[in-house]
């Protein structure tokens, strides 16, 4: 009963689908840290890429439920999505290399503390910036 309330409730929606695009973030990032060992700073970018595009799918269908009728109106979407997400990707880009680079922290430790911060600002922006309608 209680995880059908939840799953009924945009912000458990969004706790849900944030959490899993968390986890695809720190995957991809592990991955390219840990087995591929490339560094820090363009693994980094790559695993916020793609944890963005998840995060794009999954709160356009399931969070949201946005509903666009043109490709046009879809494209102006995904831009302000990207858009709205450009300060949190600095943040975290910049925030991970002073953590690793310069504060000697570790890398997966660093990502964690960031990630906390920018799911709560993705989805303010979200909510007032690129789903305001829905």
């Amino acid at each position: 009963m209680m995880k059908r309330k939840i799953f009924k409730n945009r912000v458990g929606l969004y706790i849900f689908f944030g959490g899993l695009t968390v986890l695809v973030n720190l995957i991809c990032f592990c991955i390219l840290t840990k087995c591929f060992n490339w560094f820090v700073d363009l693994s980094n970018v790559l695993s916020i890429i793609i944890a963005l595009l998840f995060a794009y799918v999954t709160n356009t269908r399931y969070v949201f439920c946005s509903k666009c009728d043109s490709v046009k109106e879809r494209f102006y979407e995904f831009l302000k999505f990207v858009s709205a997400r450009i300060f949190t990707m600095i943040l975290e880009i910049v925030g991970v290399h002073i953590m690793v680079n310069i504060l000697l922290w570790d890398s997966v430790i660093s990502k964690i503390m960031l990630q906390v911060i920018v799911v709560v600002l993705n989805y303010i922006f979200s909510k007032m910036i690129v789903y305001k309608s829905s």
